[in-house]
């Protein structure tokens, strides 16, 4: 079973670390040691980790100056975006969905933790938005992964969220299966896709990593269906110092 899983797509850039921690990682990821042990598998000190508290909403932290940041646990976030180099920026998952997206041409890279509560305010767009605004770059530039996250198959939920994604938008109403006058299941992933694409993003610059984590408990954590003390998995991503065309915010 694999301990560490990578975006295909992001693993040719020298400039770019990056990884998806699963079940089956040697160490409890939540905790001071779980995190110190990922560090020092990457030659990284404790205090050049950032990972915010997450409420499952839609906060976007765009950090341009790591120095406040480094080894604070305080600030609430469920995006991160950062050019900074030599810092890891992750998130927490276990259900929602991981996303990571690079802008290789100039350097920045951004972690989301995206429930049903920040899909619904559109968090992953939100953040795509930010990138664009603050450096001037090109969508079709952009690359994104999706990792592991709580599959359609396993995703019921009742009539009062069902009905939230059915008015986002004609388009959204596809990603939304009703098993019974009061219950559905949602396509969370085929939703945060639809939105990215149709935002400009490049379908072939997406990878989704397509497993349900509820089905698949044997290499993966699943809130849903052990309940809020079951583990966690780790996004994380960091900028190398190979890289030669930055560009810093505005």
């Amino acid at each position: 079973m694999a301990r560490i899983l990578h975006f295909k797509i992001l693993n040719h850039f020298p400039q770019l670390s990056h990884c998806f921690t699963t079940r089956q990682y040697e160490r409890d990821i939540t905790t001071t040691q779980g995190q110190e042990y990922f560090l020092k598998s990457y030659q990284s000190e404790q205090t050049n980790f950032i990972l915010p508290k997450q409420v499952n909403g839609f906060g976007i932290q765009v950090i341009k100056d790591k120095s406040s940041f480094l080894n604070n646990r305080q600030f609430v976030a469920d995006a991160i975006i950062t050019n900074q180099k030599n810092i890891w920026i992750g998130i927490l998952v276990a259900d929602c969905f991981p996303i990571l997206i690079f802008e290789p041409s100039i350097n920045v890279i951004a972690v989301i933790h995206a429930g049903w509560k920040g899909i619904d305010q559109n968090i992953h767009l939100k953040t795509l938005q930010h990138i664009l605004g603050f450096i001037n770059c090109s969508i079709k530039n952009l690359l994104i992964g999706i990792g592991p996250g709580i599959g359609s198959c396993c995703f019921e939920v009742g009539k009062e969220v069902s009905d939230k994604f059915e008015k986002r938008s004609i388009i959204s109403t596809q990603f939304v299966h009703p098993v019974s006058k009061q219950k559905a299941l949602v396509d969370l992933r085929g939703l945060i896709v639809s939105d990215f694409v149709l935002a400009g993003v490049s379908p072939e610059n997406i990878e989704n990593m397509n497993y349900c984590t509820s089905c698949c408990s044997d290499l993966f954590y699943s809130y849903r269906k052990e309940g809020k003390n079951t583990g966690r998995m780790l996004l994380a991503a960091r900028l190398n110092e190979t890289s030669q065309n930055d560009k810093k915010f505005e």
